[in-house]
């Protein structure tokens, strides 16, 4: 007996925890969203910070780089104005020089202007000029030093050419401050006496106005290799010696210190070749990140704790209308599973297979006894039902009805179908009818029927849709075959009948169809077809060509050429002395072909090459009379029975018949009335054949080949005589000069008269 262990509710329990997980992990997202959104805002602030301490600091130096330039381009301190033949004269110089140097010392009042001359080894600046020993005691008497004599003037001679430096060894008033310096050596001055070297500096004080807000941050000023210069704010251990590695494709790293993380926001300046850093530990964004995660926390249990709570309280009201269900399934399918709703499933599967088996039961039976009604009625056949019956059992009603009949044949010998493993008329009849329900789009209601190798359709047309059927028909079945060909490369041969208005013709339009499908047969016709379109064909008279087929056939299968060339001339006497038109004696003749090709590959032996029973057939499809029809005809025969050799091609050989066209258009190539045509018509072929032939064989246009040789002809006509250009036109086979001159050009590049010169 059923044991009820509850899955279904397990189950249910069980997925409202997976959906109570949603929540949770929308949570830890948010907490990990959050925490990066903290990241961003405190690199934008960095950002910013740092985008305004490069501004105040770049317009510093800038400043400094300003006075430099004004001082180099100053007459005070040109060579010739500092160039002194005395004493006296020097000491009048470095007056001016003073001076000047306290004019430019105005724009910035804490900007700093010292000049040395090494020569002389003397020290202007915007207080003082004296000699360097003197300047050097008197900065010692105010502030403690931190170089010795010696050192000092080392570094105050030194060849500096341009650089920005952090220095407090460059200043008399602010020595011992750590400054801005930009050193310069004069330019363009090859005597070292008037030499000097420019120093103006401006001390750091008002970076610590910048770095006061940036609570427990630093700014760094890094050279262009990423060593440091001089930091700022809160001290970091850092080795002088340890350059830092300056992203190329980022303004943000993460680097370690003493097992302290940072975020190091750069930005290079626009005046110096520096690099300007602010570091910012983890542990300022990192404070806020602890405090959501820790809600982010408190609200994940929560959610947890009073999620499965409600959850199970729930799942067990919900649960009870089930278990009282499970009482009315039957004891025999509670043996078979555990789970409720599968025995609710299995039962209402068993309760409907029941009914679905007997449905289609009744639908199958009926859609047979449709199809052999209507396969019957095609044929012509009795039908043991009478009409009344046929109404009432089959559900079918032909009264106040229009009608058309479709045929399809598919080619199942096609490639695609080779190697299906599947019944392939099956399926291209479940494929068939779904691809005709969609283009069709049910507007058309049918039925359908299969006879021997056709799929047959019977459409049943009101009066609205008659004239609708008319006008799009042709339209909406080109849409399935281009379906097929295009997705399966299948030919389809789909044949339309006239509409009829009594269902009593029904076998007669049939019969059309099935006349119209041996003529496409026979010719290899593949697509839509009509039968309105072949009226111009006698079908009636197919069956004097019975007795042909059959004796071809008898002679063929006992290899007698000499009965089949007999019936041969009988037929093409027969079709001499009768009014057929050209387009039915082909017909007659491609399906006496068609038959005897049957009769050859099913009972002969022999083997042909395809390509060259190709040739022969496309010459015996595009015959313009009879009497190129009978030669082609006759050279078929003659393939069939042996008569030919089986390498060869229609009428000889390829080569033998492209120098007879060759030697033709030779020997009449002065012929104005020389064409395709012509040349076909002499060799005894269609044009259409030595036209595809000699393009085939030689890769140009016959008609190409006929204005090559007239052109060649007319260069020796050029040469060597002095006949007019029109003159020669005519003499070579050309109509009118103007046709000739156009061909020349293209072909030799040349006019007429440029190639003669």
């Amino acid at each position: 007996m059923y044991k009820n262990t509850n899955h279904t509710l397990i189950k249910w329990i069980i997925s409202a925890c997976f959906i109570l997980i949603i929540p949770i992990i929308c949570i830890i997202a948010n907490y990990f969203y959050t925490k990066a959104l903290i990241t961003r805002k405190l690199t934008e602030a960095n950002q910013a910070a740092l985008h305004s301490t490069q501004y105040s600091i770049d317009t510093q130096l800038q400043s400094t780089l300003t006075i430099s330039q004004y001082i180099f381009l100053d007459p005070t301190f040109s060579a010739r104005a500092l160039r002194s033949a005395n004493e006296d004269e020097f000491l009048d110089n470095m007056s001016a020089c003073l001076t000047q140097l306290q004019t430019y010392q105005q724009v910035n009042s804490n900007m700093e202007i010292m000049l040395y001359l090494p020569y002389k080894d003397y020290i202007i600046t915007d207080d003082t000029a004296n000699k360097a020993d003197f300047i050097y005691n008197t900065i010692a008497s105010k502030n403690p030093l931190h170089l010795n004599r010696d050192t000092w003037q080392q570094l105050l001679s030194y060849n500096y050419k341009s650089r920005f430096m952090i220095s407090p060894s460059f200043s008399y008033a602010n020595y011992g401050k750590e400054s801005f310096v930009f050193a310069a050596t004069s330019p363009f001055v090859y005597d070292e006496k008037v030499l000097f070297n420019a120093f103006i500096s401006i001390p750091c004080d008002f970076i610590e106005d910048l770095v006061r807000d940036m609570k427990q941050s630093t700014l760094l000023i890094l050279d262009k290799n990423g060593v440091l210069q001089k930091q700022f704010g809160s001290h970091l251990p850092i080795s002088p010696d340890t350059p830092f590695s300056i992203p190329e494709h980022s303004t943000m790293t993460a680097l370690k210190f003493q097992d302290t993380s940072y975020i190091c926001t750069y930005l290079k300046s626009d005046v110096a070749d520096w690099y300007y850093a602010i570091c910012t530990p983890n542990t300022l964004f990192l404070q806020e990140a602890i405090h959501i995660r820790n809600a982010a926390l408190f609200t994940i249990f929560s959610t947890l704790f009073l999620g499965l709570i409600s959850i199970v309280i729930l799942q067990f009201r919900n649960y009870r209308p089930l278990r009282k269900i499970m009482g009315t399934i039957p004891a025999n399918l509670k043996n078979k599973q555990n789970d409720e709703f599968e025995l609710l499933e299995n039962y209402y599967h068993e309760l409907h297979e029941e009914n679905r088996t007997m449905r289609q039961s009744i639908s199958s039976r009926a859609d047979y006894a449709k199809e052999i009604f209507l396969l019957s009625k095609l044929k012509g056949r009795d039908f043991y039902l009478s009409e009344s019956d046929v109404s009432e059992f089959l559900g079918i009603d032909y009264s106040g009805k229009h009608f058309a009949i479709v045929s399809i044949y598919a080619d199942f010998e096609a490639p695609s179908f080779q190697d299906s493993s599947v019944n392939v008329f099956d399926l291209m009849s479940f494929s068939i009818s779904n691809v005709l329900d969609e283009v069709l789009d049910s507007a058309y209601p049918y039925q359908k029927t299969i006879d021997e190798v056709f799929f047959v359709y019977l459409f049943i047309l009101d009066t609205p849709s008659l004239a609708l059927w008319e006008a799009e028909s042709g339209q909406k079945f080109e849409q399935i075959y281009e379906f097929f060909k295009s997705n399966f490369h299948l030919d389809l041969s789909i044949t339309i009948s006239r509409t009829f208005d009594r269902f009593e013709y029904l076998a007669s339009n049939y019969t059309d169809i099935l006349n119209a499908f041996e003529y496409r047969y026979v010719i290899e016709q593949y697509g839509v077809l009509s039968v309105d379109s072949l009226q111009g064909i006698d079908f009636g008279a197919l069956e004097r060509l019975e007795k042909y087929k059959r004796q071809f056939n008898v002679s063929l299968s006992q290899h007698d050429y000499e009965t089949a060339d007999r019936l041969f001339h009988n037929l093409f006497e027969a079709f001499s002395g009768s009014e057929e038109s050209l387009y039915s004696c082909q017909y007659y003749i491609l399906s006496i072909t068609s038959s005897m090709l049957f009769t050859f590959r099913n009972s002969m032996n022999a083997k042909i090459d395809n390509r060259i029973l190709e040739q022969h057939l496309f010459q015996l499809t595009t015959c313009n009379s009879l009497a190129q029809m009978q030669s082609a005809f006759g050279g078929v025969l003659k393939l069939l029975y042996g008569m030919l050799d089986l390498n060869s091609e229609p009428e000889g050989n390829v080569e033998q018949l492209m120098t007879k066209v060759q030697l033709y258009v030779e020997e009449h190539y002065t012929d104005g009335n020389m064409n395709i045509s012509s040349i076909a018509e002499a060799i005894g072929l269609t044009p259409k054949y030595i036209s595809k032939l000699f393009k085939d064989t030689t890769s140009e246009g016959l008609l190409s080949y006929i204005n090559h040789v007239r052109i060649e002809h007319a260069k020796e006509l050029l040469r060597t005589t002095d006949c007019t250009i029109d003159e020669i036109s005519f003499r070579v086979g050309f109509t009118n000069s103007r046709s000739f001159r156009r061909n020349f050009l293209k072909i030799t590049g040349q006019t007429p008269t440029d190639f003669r010169k």
